[in-house]
Parts: structure tokens; C-alpha cells; sequence
């Protein structure tokens, strides 16, 4: 007597797979077209204040950008040296690329651990480190009310000063040395200066660490 085998049906999966993400090098994301969505692994150098309430920036080996939140707030307390590890997109806001991310639960947090050393750049090198944080020297060349220049001899810098970061400016005076620590953000065009890059301390640590050489006189025989 010849039996039947009817087919069985397969069983449906009891969860659906989840992809693996690999976060993308900052460095890498920058060569991508603008709107590509990636995972980025990167330490927290700047936290939100300076350059906005929602905005803060983020370092790996081998870049940085600044990260803009959709929605809601970013977590009160960060401060430099916290993991960031987030899902986003890049975008264009103004001149400057930027990773969007659309919603706070799109990124998490990583206690904090070593802080980037900032990067010693010539003066006139500031176009080339958009949102790093850098270390220059130079004279300074020229005094505004809440900004001061500063030239090695590659190229005069801007250092700003006022309500972005709360601080006012050092005493310092034309002719003098200075050392001093910050962010290469963008500078915007007035009726005074073109548009280009500028190095805006974070806050009272970078004005704190500011080193001034004053020129001495020669005495006279």
C-alpha cells in the first residue's frame, strides 16, 4: 500500500534577524554624498552650549564634525571625554557638513574617559581643521571689542570672544606673543571681514590655559 507524504510548511521565525551596523570613520563619512545615514563611534570634545542647546561635537581617529539633535534635548551633564555612539545622516547646514541626528534615542552615551588632546596647527591652517579643537600660537596683529588676531606668519587667525561662549577677552595687547586653545568654527561675512574660519574657545579652561609673551626692550646702552 502506497502512503501520501504531505508537505509540512516551515515554521515562521520567532524574531526578526537584526542587522549589524558598522559605525563609519568621521573621515570616511565626509568623502560620502551628503544624506548618507551611517552609525558613528566617536568621544564627545565639545558639549552642547557652546554652538547651541542642540548642538555638540564629536571626535574619532580620525576627524571630527559637529552633531545637530531633531528633536528634544540632549542629555543635561555631558562634558568632553563621553562615548558617543549614534545613528544620523550627514546634512549641509550653511557652508559646514554636519551628522543630523533626528531623535535623542538614536544616540546613547558612554561614561566619560580621556579627552583628545587638541591638535598644534599654524595660524593660517585654520581652514583645514573645521571643527577640531586646536592649539595655535602667534602676535597678535589686531584688537576688536570681543576679538583679537593672531598671526605666526602663515596667516592672521580670529580669536572670538562675547555671547557665543561667555567669556570676555584677555588684556592683551599688539606686539604680544599668545598661546591659546579652541574650536575652528565658522566665521561669518560682515561689512568689516570675509567669510572664512575662526578658533573660539570652549570656555573658561581654554582662556584659562591662555600664554602671553610680552616683547621685551632692549635697554639701551
Amino acid at each position: 500500500m502506497t502512503r501520501t507524504l504531505k508537505p509540512t510548511k516551515t515554521p515562521k521565525p520567532s524574531a526578526t534577524p537584526t542587522a549589524t551596523v558598522t559605525p563609519v570613520p568621521i573621515a570616511v563619512l565626509k568623502t560620502w554624498p551628503v544624506g548618507a545615514w551611517v552609525e558613528l563611534d566617536a568621544v564627545v570634545i565639545v558639549p552642547p552650549g557652546p554652538l547651541g542647546a542642540r548642538v555638540l561635537v564629536v571626535q574619532d581617529a580620525t576627524g571630527s564634525i559637529p552633531v545637530y539633535l531633531g528633536r528634544g534635548a540632549w542629555p543635561s551633564g555631558l562634558v568632553p571625554g563621553n562615548g558617543f555612539h549614534a545613528l544620523g545622516q550627514s546634512r549641509l547646514r550653511g557652508d559646514a557638513l554636519e551628522f543630523y541626528v533626528r531623535l535623542l534615542p538614536q544616540a546613547r552615551f558612554s561614561p566619560p574617559g580621556a579627552v583628545p588632546a587638541p591638535l598644534v596647527i599654524a595660524t593660517g591652517a585654520a581652514s583645514q581643521h573645521a571643527y577640531e579643537v586646536v592649539t595655535v600660537t602667534g602676535r597678535v596683529t589686531r584688537l576688536e571689542s570681543s576679538a583679537f588676531w593672531i598671526d605666526d606668519g602663515s596667516g592672521a587667525v580670529r580669536i572670538p570672544f562675547g555671547a557665543a561662549n561667555g567669556l570676555k577677552r584677555p588684556k592683551v595687547s599688539r606686539g604680544e606673543t599668545v598661546t591659546i586653545t579652541g574650536l575652528v568654527i565658522v566665521q561669518s561675512q560682515t561689512t568689516t571681514r570675509p567669510a572664512g574660519w575662526q578658533i573660539q574657545p570652549r570656555g573658561p579652561a581654554d582662556v584659562g590655559a591662555l600664554a602671553v609673551l610680552r616683547p621685551t626692550s632692549t635697554p639701551k646702552p
